[in-house]
């Protein structure tokens, strides 16, 4: 086994490439360098249909970082399940939409859902048709 202190060391393994570079950035405001290196299944967008050994996204530093990166992760994630959302203040609403939607849909809504029900029951009917004269 090398001891070569700039290998690359895997350091967590993440489902996708977003929350991969969230360690990153957690990573970097700690000063520690790391990359991002996907799978196969994440590069083609196919993980989910190959199942979850495909779909995965390695995190990785310096050999020489790997504890100083572990105790940086376990600190952020330690202090994030600490986090009372009802306290968080989220500033005030800067729109006057209202934050219900109206009692009925829109005319337009209801004509364009109307004509599309109407075009599948008619594909439906014909497709019937087809399969049953043939």
């Amino acid at each position: 086994m090398s001891t070569d202190p700039d290998r690359l060391v895997t350091v967590c393994t993440e489902p996708t490439e977003f929350a991969a570079n969230v360690k990153i950035a957690v990573l970097a405001d700690a000063g520690i360098e790391a990359r991002v290196f996907g799978s196969l299944g994440t590069t083609i967008g196919a993980g989910g249909a190959l199942g979850p050994k495909v779909l995965h996204v390695d995190v990785q530093v310096r050999a020489s970082d790997v504890d100083a990166a572990r105790t940086v992760l376990a600190a952020n994630i330690a202090d994030s399940v600490d986090i009372d959302w009802d306290e968080v203040d989220v500033g005030d609403r800067v729109d006057s939409l209202p934050l219900t939607a109206g009692d009925h849909m829109p005319m337009p809504a209801i004509i364009a859902a109307s004509v599309v029900g109407l075009l599948i029951i008619a594909g439906i009917v014909m497709a019937a048709i087809v399969t049953f004269t043939a």
